[in-house]
């Protein structure tokens, strides 16, 4: 199999379904209250950027991932947050060419276990409450995918398999509308990758990674609205110029892609939890699946000292690169 082949299945892994944030926006739990988000995603893809061209695989390869998220409010504009995600990955045929070709032992192998596991901290800056335009709000934190490192060379891989810092700006604002209410947020990030190796250039580069999301309820028990994720990162190598026999062969692409959709949120008064269902699409890929679709589906709830659960608004699934 040529590399321009099979190379970017394994790369919307991490755009789509990895880290999933319960607390997107600048927005930060009271002290003692918790936030309990449960996330369901699949998702698919086939075709790809090749750098210079577009390619198809002769096999697509379908991924599920699943996540808990625990929030918490430790004082006042200072919130925690523990991520925990689970995932898998296969082909749809492993009899393809993609798969019998395979420049390394189990490429196509299915795939599973634990994905990139993160702790945050979210320190909100300015608060809309106060009659500022826009809450702002810092959030700092660490991932790691330690776990899977040993199976990043696969097509189907769970990530990058290694630790990042990052930091990341959000802003939003939300208010009453008519009845009912409405929420804009938008950041933007940067991670830096802890080497796989760094001589003679470091892989994987670090990476710029942005959202945008809104919701709109005409009633206060429904919403709906847009959202746009993606990530690009500062670094690599095309798919022709990679050595996809390396284990880091997927973590030395420069690779970007962006996916948006939209999502239909349930919350009705008195519930005890939010149902959120949402749909995303690639728009806009490099050396990257350029047909990724997912399917998302999630269940929030609201706790708060001494009463029991509420409802709360869940936020869609948001991408993160992994292997490429």
């Amino acid at each position: 199999m040529s590399r321009s082949v099979a190379v970017a299945a394994a790369l919307a892994l991490g755009v789509t379904a990895s880290v999933a944030q319960a607390g997107e926006g600048p927005w930060t739990l009271q002290q003692g209250e918790h936030n309990l988000y449960f996330g369901l995603q699949s998702f698919r893809y086939g075709d790809y950027d090749a750098g210079t061209s577009s390619a198809e695989l002769d096999t697509e390869v379908i991924a599920t991932g699943l996540v808990g998220v625990w929030s918490y409010g430790l004082a006042e504009g200072l919130e925690l947050e523990l991520q925990l995600p689970y995932e898998s990955a296969r082909v749809g045929n492993p009899r393809a060419e993609a798969c019998t070709s395979a420049p390394r032992r189990k490429w196509c192998a299915p795939n599973a276990g634990l994905g990139d596991a993160a702790i945050l901290v979210k320190t909100r800056l300015v608060d809309e409450v106060y009659a500022a335009p826009l809450s702002v709000s810092a959030v700092w934190g660490v991932r790691t995918g330690e776990a899977y490192s040993q199976t990043r060379g696969r097509l189907t891989n769970l990530g990058d398999g290694q630790t990042d810092l990052g930091g990341t700006l959000t802003a939003g604002r939300t208010d009453v509308l008519g009845s009912g209410w409405y929420r804009v947020a938008a950041s933007v990030g940067y991670w830096y990758h802890l080497p796989h190796v760094a001589v003679p250039d470091k892989v994987p580069a670090d990476e710029l990674r942005f959202d945008l999301n809104a919701s709109v309820a005409i009633v206060p028990s429904v919403s709906i609205g847009p959202a746009v994720y993606g990530f690009h990162r500062l670094g690599g190598v095309d798919i022709a110029q990679a050595d996809l026999s390396s284990i880091n062969g997927f973590s030395s692409l420069d690779a970007m892609q962006v996916q948006a959709g939209g999502k239909l949120s349930l919350h009705p008064p008195g519930a005890l939890g939010t149902v959120t269902v949402g749909v995303l699409r690639t728009v806009a890929a490099r050396n990257n699946p350029t047909d990724t679709l997912a399917l998302c589906f999630g269940v929030g709830f609201f706790l708060q000292p001494g009463l029991g659960s509420t409802m709360e608004l869940p936020e869609l699934l948001p991408p993160e690169e992994t292997g490429g």
